[in-house]
């Protein structure tokens, strides 16, 4: 069977579901914080693992675009759309749902960033694109990869953790 796959955007700590027309996945939109430290704004549910009781947990995958955010203090660059090779920052967060999906609950800490600051008008750098997780019951631990992106460097990073 092939899987389906679906990838959710999503801003903020809390948020109500609605269907996006253009996309056909759902969308979880909200304000969130245009800053390079908030780790809320243009966030991406992805690697989504649900339990039969309803609880679960995904990995978030956080963008931040200062080209857009209209503060030039952060980039000298405007653009309302699309996707520069400068003034990004990306990083990984993870969230929670205890009903089966219909909403999540963003952790307050980012679990994946790039290892200095921000810093205006820098190449795009960070940890984008999220992969599956994948638990070992021999062992106990949830195993993934993530890639990774400094300027016009790319990787794959592998990671584990209990839980």
């Amino acid at each position: 069977a092939r899987p389906n796959v679906v990838s959710h955007s999503f801003d903020a700590a809390q948020f109500a579901i609605k269907k996006d027309r253009c996309h056909r996945s759902i969308v979880l939109p909200s304000p969130g914080e245009c800053t390079p430290a908030s780790f809320r704004d243009h966030l991406w549910l992805q690697a989504v693992r649900i339990f039969p009781n309803g609880s679960g947990f995904a990995l978030v995958h956080h963008e931040f675009h200062g080209e857009i955010s209209g503060n030039t203090s952060l980039c000298s660059t405007r653009a309302k759309h699309g996707f520069l090779a400068v003034c990004g920052q990306w990083s990984m967060n993870t969230a929670v749902t205890r009903d089966g999906g219909a909403h999540w609950t963003l952790h307050e800490l980012a679990v994946m960033t790039p290892q200095r600051r921000y810093l205006k008008d820098q190449p795009t750098e960070g940890f984008g694109a999220i992969g599956s997780i994948i638990f070992n019951e021999h062992d106990g631990f949830y195993y993934g990869h993530v890639g990774e992106r400094r300027g016009k460097s790319k990787g794959i990073c592998t990671f584990r953790s209990r839980g």
